[in-house]
């Protein structure tokens, strides 16, 4: 947080309103991770104000999925949904279709808690042929949650590939943290990034099911 002030303050100075923009995105997303959602949608608008001003429709695409999230953590669902489909829509025009997963796994979220179950598991579909061919998600900024907004989908339908799903997003992540020499910094990475801390607490629950402690 205080390096994106100072990088704020600095893009201000020098008149930089692409760097500025980005920089109120990316804050939006750490208000975010923080549970500090209206403050992460007013970074969100803000962001996007400029975004728009400046014609900037790349970022107006991460802006519009930034503010999904945003509303999603404010359980204003109708709104998040607009903003999700913005994002997917304008991702679509501009061939961007390698930045959808995170708008699509946002929606699916949405439309979920909506009571939609047809239509959020349409969107899980698609999401599941994404990363089928891109498991690594090149591009998207959280990847790791869309894996588990899709784990969490398919396992409140009570669909058999959430195990599956859950296996490869914790493997993935546990990956991600063996590169990390540092031992507190690998803890904080799997601990205070939200959707890995839960990634991690749904395979431990699930690996506890598979194997009881009667069982061991």
């Amino acid at each position: 947080k205080s390096y994106f002030d100072l990088s704020l303050e600095a893009s201000e100075e020098i008149g930089d309103q692409q760097s500025v923009c980005t920089v109120l995105g990316n804050l939006s997303l750490l208000c975010r991770a923080t549970g500090e959602n209206e403050i992460a949608r007013d970074y969100g608008l803000q962001a996007l104000r400029i975004a728009t001003e400046i014609g900037d429709r790349d970022t107006v695409g991460y802006d519009y999925a930034y503010l999904g999230h945003a509303l999603l953590g404010l359980s204003r669902l109708d709104e998040a949904a607009d903003f999700y489909r913005r994002s997917l829509e304008l991702r679509l025009e501009l061939g961007q279709e390698d930045l959808t997963a995170e708008s699509r796994a946002g929606l699916a979220c949405v439309l979920l808690a909506q009571g939609e179950s047809a239509a959020a598991l349409e969107q899980v579909d698609l999401l599941l042929l994404h990363l089928k061919a891109h498991p690594g998600l090149g591009g998207a900024e959280e990847p790791l949650q869309v894996y588990l907004s899709c784990f969490q989908v398919l396992k409140a339908l009570r669909d058999p590939r959430a195990a599956e799903l859950l296996a490869t997003a914790h493997t993935l992540l546990q990956a991600q943290a063996e590169r990390i020499d540092d031992p507190l910094l690998r803890t904080s990475f799997l601990e205070n990034v939200p959707a890995h801390r839960e990634i991690v607490r749904a395979w431990e629950q699930q690996k506890d099911r598979c194997y009881p402690d009667s069982v061991n």
